[in-house]
């Protein structure tokens, strides 16, 4: 156990988490990960393209239904994909939700809005389905780090992307992100310029342009130490949606990584940031919330 914590130390300490290599799918594979969770499936596909896959985590006790937290992952929307973040299902599946974990394609073979586009068809699945594997549709969050807490946020708050699909998103309690990149400029980063630089009209792919009042509660979790993407695009989001007369709650970490983040959402590190429980907490206090979200 301690060589096993060792060498989780000296991976985060040396700085090899970043998204564009493989120590984060290393670190998934050796970390030690919550009890009383299961995966109950892997892989189901939500859409016809090969990366249109999903896992779905459930407590290992009971039968549900069980509320649902849909998570998903980040990298740059160039790297990354959902077994990397087995540590996120299994966390939120021991505290008595479905997690359920899906990838999208990639910008680097399928340009923007494709994962935009990814995800709202696998929550529009999820939704139509998620009661096959214990789920409560009707008592559902929606979550992400970083690239991909920017596609649940665009997904949602822009209304082109759930209207081909006709879905009820009134079970949508709550929207948990971390590290949202809701606000930036195509000249800020080079990121930014490979997977944006093709669109026309830049404006339309920032979320904050499409707050509106009648979206769910906003939980939206940044550190103020976090290079790869500013703070500012947290903050700008709840101040926009705090003035549209939306709710939204912020919180600003002082000594987390834009990784680290992530992280604390792991049993061994969880000393990074209190961000489990922050959104536990968030979860617990909307899951009564009546339904005002318009389709």
């Amino acid at each position: 156990m301690q060589e096993a914590l060792f060498i989780m130390g000296f991976l985060a300490g040396a700085g090899l988490l970043a998204y564009h290599h493989m120590p984060l799918e290393v670190l998934n594979s050796i970390i030690p990960k919550d009890d009383g969770a299961k995966r109950k499936a892997f892989d189901l596909p939500y859409g016809p393209h090969y990366r249109h896959k999903l896992d779905i985590y459930t407590p290992t006790e009971g039968t549900g239904p069980w509320p649902v937290v849909v998570f998903v992952h980040g990298g740059a929307w160039s790297y990354g994909s959902k077994n990397s973040y087995e540590f996120v299902g299994r966390a939120f599946a021991a505290k008595g939700y479905v997690a359920v974990l899906p990838s999208y394609r990639l910008a680097t073979s399928d340009p923007y809005p494709s994962f935009v586009k990814d995800t709202a068809r696998a929550i529009n699945w999820i939704i139509r389905n998620i009661d096959m594997y214990g789920g409560n549709a009707q008592q559902m969050f929606l979550s992400g780090h970083s690239a991909g807490a920017y596609n649940v946020a665009l997904a949602l708050l822009d209304q082109r992307y759930f209207a081909k699909f006709n879905t009820d998103l009134s079970g949508i309690k709550g929207v948990a992100l971390l590290s949202t990149p809701a606000d930036f400029k195509l000249c800020q980063s080079r990121i930014a310029q490979d997977v944006f630089g093709h669109v026309q009209d830049f404006d339309a792919t920032q979320p904050v342009n499409y707050v509106r009042p009648d979206v769910p509660p906003f939980l939206l979790l940044h550190t103020k130490v976090d290079h790869m993407c500013r703070a500012y695009n947290s903050v700008s989001l709840h101040k926009r949606l705090r003035a549209a007369g939306a709710t939204s709650k912020l919180r600003l970490y002082k000594d987390c990584s834009h990784v680290g983040i992530l992280l604390a959402l792991a049993k061994p590190f969880r000393h990074y940031a209190p961000a489990l429980n922050d959104m536990l907490e968030f979860f617990a206090s909307t899951s009564s919330r009546k339904a005002k979200f318009l389709n």
